[in-house]
This record gives C-alpha cells, sequence and structure tokens, in this order.
C-alpha cells in the first residue's frame, strides 16, 4: 500500500474507497493507468482509461509538427526570421533562490553571449517557470527574448517546441 503524502492509513482507504464511486477514472498513460490506478488505488481495469495528455498531444500530431517547423508561427511572432537559428532556453524549476543557471557557467560573459548571438545569427528564447526563485536573469536585448506570462500570456511551450533549433534545459 502506498501512503500518499502525510495521510494515514484510514485516510488512505477513504481516499481510495472515493475513487470507486467513479464510473472511470483517467490516466496519462499506460505506465500511470497500472502504477497509480491498479498498484496504488486497486481499481479494477475496466474504470481505467487512457486519455492522454491534452497539452502534450500535440507533440505526436504530426501535420502539425511539420507545419510548425516549416511556417514558423511563433517565432514570427516575436519577430525572428523563418531563416535565423533559435534556442529555447527553458531552465529547470526552483523554488528557492538561485541565479540564472546559465549564467553560472565558468566565465560566462553576458556581452560575448550577445555577440555570438549576433553574430551567428541566433535568438536566444527564454522562458523561466513563473514560481522559479531566480533572482538573477539575462536582460532582455534584440536577441534575448523573454516569454513572460505579461508579455506573451497565450504562448504555450508545447506548441514552440517544433519550431526551435535547440532546447537548452
Amino acid at each position: 500500500i502506498s501512503l500518499w503524502g502525510t495521510l494515514s492509513l484510514v485516510e488512505n482507504a477513504k481516499f481510495i474507497k472515493k475513487y470507486y464511486n467513479f464510473d472511470f477514472i483517467g490516466f496519462n498513460t499506460e505506465y500511470s493507468k497500472v502504477a497509480i490506478g491498479r498498484n496504488v488505488f486497486f481499481l479494477p481495469d475496466e474504470k481505467l482509461k487512457i486519455i492522454g495528455s491534452p497539452k502534450d498531444d500535440i507533440l505526436f500530431d504530426k501535420d502539425f509538427i511539420e507545419k510548425s517547423k516549416e511556417d514558423k508561427p511563433l517565432l514570427k511572432s516575436f519577430g525572428i526570421s523563418a531563416t535565423s537559428k533559435s534556442i529555447f532556453y527553458a531552465p529547470t524549476y526552483r523554488p528557492y533562490n538561485y541565479p540564472d543557471p546559465i549564467t553560472c557557467i565558468k566565465d560566462f560573459d553576458y556581452y560575448e553571449l550577445v555577440e555570438f548571438l549576433t553574430s551567428k545569427d541566433i535568438y536566444l528564447i527564454c522562458n523561466h517557470h513563473s514560481f522559479s526563485g531566480f533572482d538573477s536573469l539575462l536582460t532582455e536585448s534584440e536577441r534575448i527574448i523573454y516569454l513572460t506570462s505579461e508579455k506573451y500570456p497565450l504562448i504555450d511551450n508545447n506548441q514552440l517546441l517544433p519550431e526551435v533549433d535547440m532546447l537548452l534545459g
């Protein structure tokens, strides 16, 4: 029996019992269906359904991927030409104060980075998790673009992935 968080065995039993009241329980993958639905909640197979993950399912749509690679609608909306290269920089979420990881590279020099990006016609598109505790960030410039929720409230990272040339996490 897997105890969820700080729940007692009795609380876990009540939690599992609630799931039996539903006709179906949806899971993203076969693995989660078995690992969680069957092995943790002891639900019968007929109640377990794989529904995918709508936000991620787009990455399996070959037509969308090919059209995005070719047309690059989001990059165009940022003012980036189709011939330019792009790096999508999305560092791992950190709930504590920490400098932007790219600035921790040995001998990092912001001005050298901007000069390099300009000379190679590359754009660095930055998207930090909104709850991350980064206490210093790169300065936005002509070659460094930040995807903030204030500036780009409807940008979906998954829709941007097929358009960029490199993902840096």
